[in-house]
């Protein structure tokens, strides 16, 4: 029986010690300072500040220098280019422009 009254704490001993923890633990007072920034203050895509990125790709707007939809879109207007013939070339050219444009769509392109 008397080990299991020694569990129970003084509690004024224990009121003081959580107002000297809240004392010496205690943050200080903050300075009202605005913090201003020597350059402007980048954000990437996902909204992370950017400090230095190695992949440009991720923070940038790409312009790429030509559409590259051009090749596949090519692809239509030669087969109704040839089928139909609406500006009434010669068989050369139709089929020079439907076997060229097949070929360029056909190929791969390098980034």
């Amino acid at each position: 029986l008397r080990r299991a009254v020694g569990h129970i704490k003084n509690m004024t001993e224990e009121a003081v010690k959580a107002d000297i923890a809240l004392i010496n633990h205690a943050e200080p007072l903050l300075k009202a300072e605005v913090y201003k920034p020597s350059s402007t203050i980048e954000f990437n895509r996902e909204g992370e500040v950017l400090l230095y990125d190695c992949n440009p790709l991720k923070s940038e707007t790409v312009y790429l220098k030509y559409p590259f939809v051009m090749y596949e879109t090519s692809v239509p207007l030669s087969v109704i280019n040839y089928f139909y013939n609406p500006l009434d070339l010669s068989y050369i050219w139709t089929s020079g422009f439907l076997l060229g444009s097949l070929m360029v769509a056909g190929s791969p392109r390098f980034s």
